[in-house]
């Protein structure tokens, strides 16, 4: 009798210690969620950034994070920030656009550098405004999973960029480039093929167009950024990821 008391009160000890940790890592987790928010909300852009923004000036806000860039974690929390005080973010980021394929004259070196970093600086971009337009607050409580609210005419005036991206066949063409990348190391690379493949799909997601082109179209450059840490946010927000066979190096 003695001996089942003290079993049932080892269980009972067991138990209350189990509960107890769990408190202690939901509390922990519940403080640690809280001191993210407050450190989001903290985040003060400078006023260059600011300013870029409010003068609705995509190029001038490109050219500064292309000039800023080895401070890519910090642009990335201000931008987002600062994309609030635009009249027009969509607007804004597609005139950035315009710059993507900008390049340095001085080498050949120099301009695929120069190449990179603007690429880089739009995708920056694209991904932030992605997500001001999920901000409960400028889209009336709109659920996550939903398409982006992109006004009509941005909508269009981004499909004449993606269509001409696609139709580019030189050094920085998107489609061609992209599907003829191996797939065992086209996605873990920071060459341009795989830069403009993530710049295509990243465009077709944040401005919600994903739906006029072809998902046949759209796998082939998923294959080729497959290893890239944004690719099954990507997938998820064109709606691919349930097309997508089998593949070990893309874990949606």
């Amino acid at each position: 009798m003695i001996n089942i008391i003290h079993r049932n009160t080892s269980i009972l000890i067991q138990i209350t210690l189990v509960s107890a940790s769990h408190l202690i890592g939901v509390s922990i987790w519940v403080i640690q969620e809280k001191e993210g928010k407050e450190s989001s909300n903290k985040v003060r852009p400078r006023p260059q950034i600011v300013s870029l923004c409010e003068n609705m000036d995509g190029e001038g806000l490109r050219k500064f994070i292309v000039d800023h860039r080895r401070e890519i974690v910090a642009l990335r929390n201000e931008v987002k920030v600062a994309l609030h005080s635009a009249i027009d973010p969509s607007r804004l980021v597609l005139n950035a656009l315009e710059g993507y394929h900008a390049l340095e004259p001085d080498s050949n070196h120099a301009k695929e550098a120069g190449a990179s970093t603007n690429r880089r600086a739009c995708i920056l971009l694209m991904e932030c405004l992605s997500e001001v337009l999920s901000d409960p607050v400028l889209t009336g409580g709109r659920m996550g999973g939903e398409p982006p609210v992109v006004p009509p005419n941005i909508k269009e005036a981004a499909k004449k960029v993606a269509d001409l991206w696609k139709s580019r066949r030189d050094s920085a063409t998107i489609l061609a480039s992209s599907a003829s990348a191996p797939l065992d190391g086209g996605g873990g690379g920071g060459g341009g093929s795989t830069e403009n493949a993530q710049a295509f799909l990243q465009l077709l997601a944040t401005f919600g167009i994903s739906s006029e082109f072809e998902d046949e179209e759209m796998l082939k450059l998923v294959y080729a950024v497959c290893r890239r840490k944004q690719t099954p946010a990507l997938c998820r927000e064109l709606g691919l990821e349930n097309k997508m066979p089998g593949n070990p190096s893309l874990s949606l």
